[in-house]
């Protein structure tokens, strides 16, 4: 007879499993680089979100007296666009956005840079790069974060330039 376990083991099970073939992987990357792949994530997170606000002040600005039913439709079909738009895309619109400055992109690309080096890990090389026992390793986990600060201290400080005075 099968012996019934609750959810909650289930879910330790699982995770244990998870976290043996994790550390058998080549790829495996330990706790210390987990976490600058957390804040990589969640921050580029963050700026797709705000280049999709800045798009939607945009389209917003050109449509100023529409009613809000008609808005809110409008809304809708572009939020359902944002799905299929790379991160790149929706830099490369926002682009052209009168006031959008050149730092500015240059952050979200490197951001963007860094997304894809930790979404798509190669181990050996992460744990090489980023060692915090080695100075070199030190310098590149500083400048990560201080890519990750000065992306979203830029996409504030542009946002803030839309306020009205």
């Amino acid at each position: 007879m099968i012996k019934k376990i609750d959810i909650d083991q289930e879910i330790k099970n699982l995770k244990q499993f998870l976290d043996d073939s994790e550390v058998t992987h080549p790829d495996y990357i330990p706790p210390e680089l987990k976490e600058i792949q957390s804040y990589v994530l969640a921050t580029h997170a963050r700026l797709e979100k705000g280049m999709e606000d800045l798009i939607l002040s945009q389209v917003q600005e050109k449509l100023e007296q529409m009613d809000k039913d008609k808005w809110y439709t409008i809304v809708g079909i572009i939020n359902s666009l944002f799905d299929y738009m790379s991160y790149r895309n929706k830099t490369e619109m926002i682009k052209s956005y009168s006031g959008v400055i050149e730092s500015l992109i240059r952050v979200l690309n490197k951001v963007n840079k860094y997304r894809i080096e930790f979404a798509h890990p190669k181990g050996l090389e992460l744990r090489d790069k980023y060692n915090y026992n080695t100075s070199k390793g030190k310098q590149n986990i500083r400048d990560i974060y201080r890519c990750l600060k000065d992306a979203e201290d830029e996409m504030n400080n542009y946002f803030k330039k839309l306020l009205p005075k």
